[in-house]
């Protein structure tokens, strides 16, 4: 997760940089004020934050104290796009990630090399976005979403311990925080990055009466938005 917050702050801190090369900044100024449809196509690489899990029974093994499960880097794929005006756009966004399920540490430091299982993560929100004009070529993206997401996982297996209930999904409310740069390549494509933070539901297991806590998501997301005015 460290890692990855430091790859986005450098992003970040690249694209600012570069708007400096190109131009001087214009704080305060706002886009035309005109209306327009966009859609945006993304794929993002992000980290599942490490779980607690509270001890409880799975099947016919017992876990006796808490764990910690740890994930590996996740993919994902989503789209975004409805409608803008002049600083500010409402969109809908999908966002689908999956990263595979590495271990669980147990309270006394015991790793467990997962053999299998895979985590899925969706998302879909209604996002609230201000697009602070830096200048000509770059905005600041800022926004909140809130909508449900889906928790979904295929078998679990670590030594002595399986998790079996393939598929089975979660859906509860959910919601994020966005912060992204714009590149403005011309008047109706740009390229986009962005740092989003996600909240999800917990997950629950047929088979076992564990407690986890809550999913959360920490990804970079590259798009291209595509727009037409109205």
């Amino acid at each position: 997760m460290k890692q990855l917050l430091k790859v986005t702050l450098s992003v970040l801190a690249l694209g600012l940089a570069t708007s400096n090369a190109f131009a001087k900044l214009e704080l305060g100024k706002s886009h035309d004020e005109r209306s327009y449809v966009y859609v945006r196509p993304q794929g993002s690489v992000g980290a599942i934050q490490n779980q607690e899990v509270t001890g409880g029974a799975i099947s016919d093994a017992t876990l006796t104290v808490d764990h910690n499960c740890s994930y590996g880097f996740g993919l994902a794929v989503g789209v975004a796009g409805i409608f803008g005006m002049s600083d500010w756009r409402l969109e809908g966004e999908f966002h689908g990630t999956k990263a595979k399920i590495k271990s669980f540490t147990d309270g006394t430091g015991k790793v467990e090399e997962a053999n299998s299982g895979l985590q899925g993560f969706q998302t879909w929100t209604m996002n609230l976005l201000y697009d602070m004009m830096l200048n000509d070529m770059f905005d600041l993206n800022l926004g909140v979403g809130l909508g449900v997401a889906n928790n979904q996982y295929e078998p679990i297996v670590i030594p002595g311990l399986e998790i079996n209930d393939m598929g089975r999904k979660f859906t509860q409310f959910a919601w994020k925080l966005i912060a992204g740069l714009t590149f403005n390549m011309n008047e109706k494509i740009a390229l986009t990055t962005a740092y989003n933070f996600s909240w999800g539901p917990k997950l629950a297991f047929g088979n076992s009466d564990l407690e986890w806590n809550n999913m959360l998501l920490h990804s970079f997301v590259l798009g291209l938005q595509f727009k037409v005015d109205i």
